[in-house]
C-alpha cells in the first residue's frame, strides 16, 4: 500500500519543489487558510487573507514557497500577480514557443538578458557566437521557477537554433516526392554500400550501391543529380538514385480508341476474357462477351492477332480490344441487313463529350456524334447516354468500319412547332430554371430554355430557380434556336398602379379638392 510519505517522494521527483508554479482545485476553506489540492494527494496551503475569496472546486494557480516534510505545503500566488513576464515565459516553456531577449550585460557565467518586466539568464554555453549587448535574440525557455521569491528563468538559443534547423530540415524533406530530382554533394563513399551526400538544408541521403549505373566514378566532393527513390520511416534522410528511371509504357502508347493494332496471346480465363499481350508490353483484354464466334482452344500461348481498341482508360491503365478475324467490315455488313432510317437496339459502352460508342453486335460497333445526340446545342452527351444502358437509335448509314447512329431522329424538332405556339407580345407563365449575370434562363414545357436579359428585368428584381413568373415574348429565332423575353411590360403597369393611388392620396389630402375619402372609397367599391 503507497504511504502518504511515498506520495511526497514521488511529488518530489516531478519537481515539485520551493519555486515550483502548480496549479490545482480548492477543496476546503478555513477562517484562515484556504487548501489547494495540487496532486498525488498533497494539499497545499495558502493564507485566506492572500487569495481572497474562492469557492470550493475552484482552479488556483500558484508558486510552492515551502516543503515542510510530511506538512502541508506553503504556497503563494503573489510571484504570479507582480511578474506578467514570468507568466510568459513559463507559458513559452510549456508550449516549446520561442520568446525575443536583449541582451543587457555580461556576467560571470553567461549574459543577462531583459524579457517583458523579468531578467532572464543565458549560459555561454547556450549563446551564439559573437554576441553582444543590445543584441536582440530569439530563445527558447529551459527553465522557469521561482528562488526565494524570486523569479529564475534560463534560455538557449541553440536550442532554438537545433528547433528550427529540423523544422527546415523537415520542410524540406515534405516538399520532397518519389521522383523529385535534387542535387548532393558526396560526403563518404563506400565502395560495397553506397555513397552519401548532403542536401539542402544538411538533409543527409544514400544512394545505395544497386542504384548507381556500373561503371560511375565518384569521389568525395563531387556534385550530383540524384532522384528520390524512398523517404525513410522516421523522415530524417532520404534514399536516393543515379539511375534514369525507366519509362512506363503508358508514358509512350500512341494507341486510341479505333486503332488497329496486333498483340500475342498471353492466357484465357472463363469469365473474364482473353489477355493479349500488345507490342508495347501492355496487357489488353478480349471481353468474354466479344469471344462468342471465336474458337479459344485455337488461340495458344504466343499466337498472333490482329486487333482493334475498343476502349482505352490511361489512368486505370486498361484497354478492351477485339479480334479481327477478317479484313470484311461487319458494319457494312450491318447496314445492309438494318438500311438508314432503321430503328435498333444498342448497348452504350463508352461516352466521351462529341461522341459515343455502341455496342450493336459482335465485332459490329456504332458512334452516334453529338449532333445527333439531342435537338439541343447545349446538351451534354454525358446528360444523354450512360454506359452499360440499352436503348434504339436510328441508323444513319456508315462511317468508315462503323454503324453511324441517331438519337435526336426518334423525337420530333422542338423547334418546328416554337414559331407556332409563342409569337412576340405573347404573355406566358414559366418556370426560371438558372440565374446568370448576364441574365436568367427560363423552362419552357417542349424542353427548351429561353432567355430572359438583364435588360428586361426591371431593377431590385430578386428572381430564383424553381420561381414561376410572367413574361412576354420579345423575339423568336428557329434558325439561331433563340428565343427571348421580357418582364418590363408588367412591371410598367404595377408602377403607373401605384402612381395613380399616390394621386388619389394627395387629392384627398388637398383641401383644394372637391374630393373627399369618402368619395374615393365609394368610388373603388363600384
Amino acid at each position: 500500500m503507497v504511504t502518504e510519505f511515498e506520495e511526497l517522494l514521488k511529488a518530489q521527483e516531478e519537481q515539485l519543489s520551493p519555486g515550483s508554479v502548480v496549479k490545482g482545485s480548492v477543496v476546503k476553506i478555513t477562517d484562515s487558510n484556504v487548501y489547494i489540492d495540487i496532486g498525488y494527494k498533497i494539499e497545499g496551503i495558502i493564507k485566506k487573507h492572500e487569495i481572497g475569496e474562492v469557492e470550493i472546486g475552484q482552479e488556483v494557480e500558484a508558486v510552492i514557497i515551502k516543503i515542510r516534510g510530511l506538512e502541508n505545503p506553503i504556497l503563494s500566488t503573489k510571484p504570479l500577480k507582480s511578474s506578467k513576464g514570468f507568466m510568459v515565459a513559463k507559458k513559452a516553456m510549456e508550449d516549446k514557443t520561442p520568446i525575443e531577449i536583449t541582451i543587457d550585460s555580461k556576467v560571470r557565467n553567461g549574459f543577462l538578458a531583459q524579457f517583458e518586466d523579468i531578467k532572464v539568464f543565458l549560459p555561454f554555453s547556450e549563446a551564439p557566437k559573437n554576441v553582444k549587448v543590445g543584441d536582440k535574440l530569439n530563445v527558447l525557455v529551459t527553465k522557469a521557477i521561482y528562488e526565494n521569491g524570486k523569479p529564475m528563468v534560463n534560455v538557449s538559443y541553440k536550442e532554438y537554433e537545433n528547433i528550427e534547423k529540423k523544422a527546415k530540415q523537415q520542410e524540406f524533406i515534405n516538399s520532397l516526392e518519389v521522383g523529385s530530382m535534387i542535387e548532393g554533394k558526396v560526403v563518404k563513399v563506400d565502395p560495397s554500400k553506397g555513397v552519401t551526400v548532403l542536401l539542402k538544408e544538411n538533409v543527409r541521403g544514400f544512394v545505395p550501391s544497386y542504384e548507381i549505373p556500373k561503371g560511375t566514378q565518384i569521389k568525395e566532393g563531387d556534385t550530383l543529380e540524384l532522384r528520390v527513390v524512398k523517404k525513410a520511416k522516421k523522415g530524417d534522410f532520404l534514399i536516393l538514385s543515379l539511375k534514369k528511371p525507366k519509362k512506363s509504357p503508358w508514358e509512350t502508347l500512341e494507341l486510341k480508341e479505333g486503332d488497329k493494332t496486333e498483340g500475342k496471346v498471353s492466357f484465357y480465363r472463363k469469365g473474364k476474357g482473353l489477355f493479349v499481350e500488345l507490342n508495347e508490353g501492355i496487357t489488353a483484354l478480349v471481353p468474354e462477351e466479344n469471344m462468342q464466334n471465336i474458337n479459344t482452344k485455337s488461340l495458344k500461348r504466343g499466337t498472333k492477332l490482329k486487333l482493334v481498341i475498343t476502349k482505352l482508360d490511361r489512368d486505370k491503365k486498361r484497354v478492351d480490344v477485339n479480334i479481327l478475324t477478317s479484313d470484311e467490315n461487319p458494319a457494312a455488313e450491318f447496314v445492309k441487313a438494318n438500311p438508314p432510317n432503321t430503328v435498333v437496339k444498342g448497348k452504350v459502352k463508352t461516352v466521351h463529350p462529341n461522341i459515343a460508342f455502341i455496342e450493336l453486335a459482335p465485332n459490329v460497333e456504332g458512334i452516334v456524334k453529338k449532333q445527333d445526340m439531342s435537338w439541343f446545342k447545349n446538351a451534354r452527351s454525358e446528360e444523354i447516354l450512360t454506359p452499360n444502358e440499352e436503348r434504339e437509335f436510328i441508323v444513319l448509314g456508315l462511317d468508315g468500319k462503323k454503324v453511324k447512329l441517331g438519337l435526336k431522329q426518334l423525337t420530333q424538332n422542338p423547334w418546328s412547332i416554337i414559331p407556332e405556339k409563342y409569337k412576340p407580345g405573347q404573355q406566358v407563365e414559366l418556370t426560371v430554371k438558372e440565374v446568370r449575370p448576364f441574365g436568367t434562363f427560363l423552362e419552357l414545357p417542349e424542353g427548351i430554355d429561353g432567355l430572359l436579359p438583364i435588360s428586361e428585368i426591371p431593377k431590385n428584381t430578386n428572381l430564383e430557380p424553381g420561381q414561376k413568373i410572367t413574361v412576354k415574348v420579345l423575339e423568336v429565332n428557329p434558325k439561331e434556336e433563340k428565343i427571348t423575353f421580357s418582364m418590363i411590360q408588367q412591371e410598367s403597369k404595377k408602377q403607373q398602379k401605384e402612381q395613380k393611388e399616390q394621386n388619389d392620396f394627395i387629392k384627398v389630402n388637398d383641401s383644394s379638392s372637391g374630393f373627399k375619402l369618402g368619395d374615393i372609397l365609394k368610388s373603388k367599391l363600384k
